[in-house]
């Protein structure tokens, strides 16, 4: 399908709260698309800014919902969030805002059940090298080193 084609701020404006409309979007995602069609950077910047001042576009509403699915279904870390958040041009406000909102017993329990997991999974290791490879994975789901070891140490005291 050939990308959309406009000229007037009215159309940009128009098309602009229809591709808001159908899910959250963040700001540079509806500038960028703005621009691929055809509006000048400055147009789609006037643009955005009629988007937030009528409450289609909202960086922190996007950001706590980007929080909570990357949380609840992809079960990644604060770390790898935050790093995410970023790479989409979030702002450092925005997104202290919506990692604030974590619930914390949530957030143990999420990482509680992946150590769990990957416990299960390299039984056979000797102690020191199953401990890094459980390290390794749980930093690469985002999780802070002191969270990791906190849950490991009840996780193996309780075995």
């Amino acid at each position: 399908m050939a990308e959309k084609r406009i000229s007037t701020l009215k159309q940009g404006l128009d098309l602009a709260m229809d591709y808001c409309v159908s899910e959250e979007r963040y700001q540079k995602q509806v500038e960028d698309k703005l621009m691929a069609w055809g509006l000048t950077f400055e147009q789609a910047q006037q643009v955005v800014v009629e988007l937030i001042s009528n409450n289609f576009l909202s960086e922190e509403r996007y950001a706590k919902i980007f929080v909570v699915s990357k949380l609840r279904q992809n079960k990644w870390g604060k770390i790898k969030i935050r790093s995410a958040l970023k790479e989409k041009y979030i702002s450092e406000q925005c997104v202290r805002i919506a990692l604030g909102e974590i619930d914390e017993t949530e957030y143990y329990e999420v990482c509680s059940t992946l150590v769990s997991r990957k416990l299960e999974e390299v039984k056979d290791e000797r102690s020191p090298q199953k401990e890094q490879k459980i390290f390794r994975y749980m930093f690469s789901k985002g999780f802070e080193f002191d969270m990791v070891k906190s849950v490991l140490q009840k996780l193996t005291t309780e075995s």
